[in-house]
């Protein structure tokens, strides 16, 4: 059963995972942010899915943090996955502040997903932030990242969804 597949965290993940467990809780790790003010039309509920279907191309998305044996694993849930939170402001004035206390909160590997994704109204302009553990994401990975989600957005406005095999994805994210 998917649910109970035990995905190894490589070393580097390794040793995030062991200074996320002796600074928690703390945002340190929290350190690849991306904030983009939408220009044009999103369709949210188009963008919920292709979130949700990224995080079952790479099941990390939707995992916690268990520990066997001294051993840390990712736990994947695929009812578990990335759902962007809708949030409004009142005005562009204040995005930035709540952009800030996003990005300071704390992530509880062993109870959530290592990543979080936010739509943020204010008044007639959309941003989109995500906030990713540094567990799963880094400079190289955020770009495929994000040319995989526009893949997927764009295949699902145009009625043709292709996976990728989630050994493909786990393997590029890791860059194995």
């Amino acid at each position: 059963m998917l649910n109970q597949k035990q995905i190894p965290l490589n070393a580097i993940q390794q040793m995030y995972w062991i200074g996320n467990l002796l600074k928690y809780p703390t945002a340190e790790y929290n350190d690849t942010n991306c904030a983009f003010t939408v220009k044009g039309d999103l369709s949210i509920p188009t963008f919920r899915e292709a979130c949700r279907l990224l995080s079952l191309e790479y099941l990390p998305f939707c995992s916690t943090i268990k520990e066997e044996k001294g051993k840390p694993y990712f736990i994947p849930n695929v009812n578990n996955y990335l759902i962007p939170a809708e949030c409004t402001v009142n005005n562009e004035d204040e995005v930035d502040a709540l952009l800030l206390d996003l990005s300071g909160q704390a992530f509880d590997l062993q109870k959530e997903i290592p990543c979080r994704c936010f739509i943020i109204h204010a008044g007639s302009q959309l941003y989109l932030y995500f906030v990713f553990h540094h567990i799963i994401m880094d400079g190289h990975t955020l770009t495929l990242f994000f040319k995989r989600l526009s893949v997927i957005y764009d295949q699902l406005l145009e009625g043709k969804y292709e996976p990728c095999g989630q050994t493909d994805m786990l393997n590029r994210f890791n860059g194995q």
